[in-house]
């Protein structure tokens, strides 16, 4: 009998595990940073104004919404900014909004999109880095997707840079940059990476007690 050539199952199974791997991928951190002088203080039970930048108001407002959602589970009383803090005055813009709403610090983050890809395939597209809020300029760029490329409905990666600043004295004390995989869902992205950055700040210690 003539051997039958085997099905090539085990190749096609690898691309589809690799393409459910991709698409389940969660947001990461790329980087943090904290200044030794703060190297004792808390958040915790106190009042943190909480802002977002973005690259529109409604995913700058969802941002602020999962940021304080979070901040409040660690142990902080976050208060949302009445009105967008204009990036361009740096922490100090931030630190004095913080005063003014009685808050001890403020936590402040930009958001926009760091890639586009058409629906996974083709060429990736990127984009720069600079403006908002602390985080030695890190910020990511205002850049929005509302044309879909090539007839294509196109796919974002969504990054966030997100700085802890001392109302007091308007200096940052911690931030962190993360991103978020592809996706065409912009708003699960945010909400991502909204709970990552505080999680990071549990991690690094900003929520225990008694410092």
């Amino acid at each position: 009998m003539t051997p039958v050539p085997p099905f090539p199952v085990p190749l096609l199974a690898v691309g589809a595990f690799a393409l459910l791997a991709a698409g389940c991928a969660g947001p990461r951190v790329d980087g943090q940073w904290s200044d030794p002088a703060f190297a004792s203080r808390s958040l915790r039970d106190q009042t943190v104004l909480v802002t977002c930048r973005g690259p529109d108001g409604t995913l700058a407002r969802l941002c602020e919404d999962r940021l304080a959602a979070a901040l409040r589970e660690a142990g902080a009383k976050p208060v949302l900014a009445p009105t967008p803090i204009d990036p361009s005055g740096g922490n100090e813009a931030a630190a004095r909004a913080a005063r003014a709403a009685g808050a001890s610090a403020a936590v402040a983050a930009s958001v926009a999109v760091a890639a586009v890809t058409q629906a996974g395939f083709g060429p990736t597209i990127g984009f720069g880095l600079g403006g908002g809020f602390g985080g030695g300029g890190i910020g990511f760029g205002g850049v929005g997707i509302s044309v879909p490329i090539g007839g294509v409905r196109p796919q974002a990666s969504y990054g966030a840079s997100t700085a802890v600043v001392d109302a007091a004295s308007g200096r940052e004390m911690w931030s962190v940059r993360t991103t978020s995989p592809t996706s065409e869902d912009a708003a699960v992205q945010v909400a991502g990476l909204a709970r990552l950055s505080v999680g990071a700040m549990r991690q690094a210690g900003l929520f225990e007690p008694g410092r």
